[in-house]
């Protein structure tokens, strides 16, 4: 049987420019290298896991913080299988070579076909369980957008909206004030244990090409979106309540660096809060990562 060969679609030189890390990129270095995956492949198996995401040199924090939250999500399983398509990719893909995805496009669901040949960069950051399903979905998107050189930069309201048709709401802290923040992470709150897909993103905007971004204070990147995985509130041994939010950062555990201000880690600030408090918080980050 041939292996399907999508005519509509090819990877340009400005796509794998976009793929590049900016050091290589400086010294004209861009691999533009394409192949397919060894046949057998495994597309996804089981559910989707947040896990398997991780962003590299492409600015498309954006839509994989989106697509992250959606797999993290109790939610998310469901609200992604018009997306992923999985069973006819699971057995599809790896047999012809033929993919199609399905993304929310003017209030309707486009079917987005490719065929399975990638970027060597892409098949390289394949974690350890094996599964192509990030990167497949990346280059599907690319093809609904254009191209991976337009994915690099964009607004999380707009993955959201192409990944689930649901209708996105931006929350800019910066227009309250500090009395009125505690209610708004109240409200928050709320809505992430009853739909916990959100994405916080640090000078937002149009995160235009994030891996350029400067490194912001305590590992922060400025002009980068991060996947929200849970709210809480604690009371310290002064009675003063604080307000904690969990995020993941698309890069993954291998290529982000961790929080270093208040409440991470090595903070001392977990020294002010009761014990049953510490445990029940540090059971969380054991869990979510």
């Amino acid at each position: 049987m041939s292996l399907y060969v999508d005519k509509e679609y090819k990877l340009s030189e400005e796509d794998f420019k976009a793929l590049t890390d900016e050091r290589d990129l400086a010294r004209g270095i861009v691999d533009r290298e394409a192949r397919r995956p060894e046949r057998g492949y495994i597309f996804i198996k089981g559910e989707p896991d947040e896990d398997d995401i991780q962003q590299e040199f492409l600015g498309n924090c954006w839509f994989l913080s989106a697509l992250s939250s959606l797999a993290f999500s109790h939610h998310g399983d469901r609200q992604l299988v018009p997306v992923l398509n999985k069973s006819y990719n699971n057995k599809n893909g790896p047999s012809r070579g033929k993919l199609v995805f399905q993304f929310f496009h003017f209030n309707k669901l486009i079917r987005v076909y490719i065929d399975d040949v990638l970027p060597t960069k892409q098949i390289t950051k394949i974690g350890k369980k094996g599964e192509f399903w990030v990167a497949l979905c990346e280059k599907a998107y690319a093809k609904l957008l254009g191209s991976y050189e337009i994915q690099d930069g964009g607004w999380p309201r707009y993955s959201f909206y192409h990944l689930t048709c649901g209708i996105p709401i931006d929350v800019y802290f910066k227009d309250y004030s500090n009395q009125e923040l505690p209610q708004i992470f109240a409200i928050m709150k709320d809505i992430m244990e009853n739909n916990p897909e959100v994405v916080w993103a640090r000078n937002a905007g149009n995160l235009y090409n994030n891996r350029f971004g400067k490194p912001a204070q305590k590992s922060l990147q400025t002009g980068h979106a991060y996947s929200i995985l849970k709210l809480d509130d604690v009371k310290d041994d002064q009675s003063d309540f604080h307000h904690l939010i969990l995020i993941r950062n698309p890069h993954g555990r291998s290529y982000s660096s961790e929080w270093t201000g208040d409440w991470s880690d090595n903070s001392s600030k977990w020294r002010s809060v009761s014990s049953s408090d510490r445990k029940r918080l540090r059971k969380s980050l054991r869990i979510y990562g």
